[in-house]
């Protein structure tokens, strides 16, 4: 149904570049955060029949969106047509993100998640995230 056939997980180990590294955090606290983000993508009707990979990459995607800030948040959704998402896909995924992903992590804890993700960083030399 969904159009990314990425077959990686959330647990992997860190590669090499910042941009190739998965953004699934190992410390608890940001595990548990980032649980907390993802779980609609198995819950919410619309998208839980999308198979097990899509979820996932769509999870770490719209994660790193969100961390990023409202700009790529917005232009993180729009590029999800380069993905292999259709239109309606697209639009379907902005509105379960909106309405369902976002709300959970408040602003609080996001400052909270670039906090703890800069202080991983700078603990790991510029390691995994």
């Amino acid at each position: 149904m969904f159009g990314h056939d990425s077959t990686d997980r959330p647990d992997e180990q860190p590669m090499n570049s910042a941009a190739d590294r998965p953004a699934v955090p190992a410390d608890l606290e940001l595990r548990q955060l980032y649980e907390r983000f993802r779980e609609p993508l198995d819950d919410g009707l619309a998208l839980s029949a999308a198979p097990e990979a899509v979820r996932d990459w769509l999870g770490r995607y719209l994660w790193r969106a969100m961390i990023a800030g409202r700009p790529v948040e917005g232009a993180a959704l729009d590029a999800l047509a380069k993905e292999g998402f259709r239109c309606d896909q697209v639009e379907l995924v902005r509105k379960f993100y909106r309405e369902r992903m976002r709300p959970r992590i408040s602003e609080d804890e996001l400052r909270q998640i670039r906090r703890l993700l800069a202080a991983q960083t700078r603990g790991n030399g510029g390691g995994a995230v």
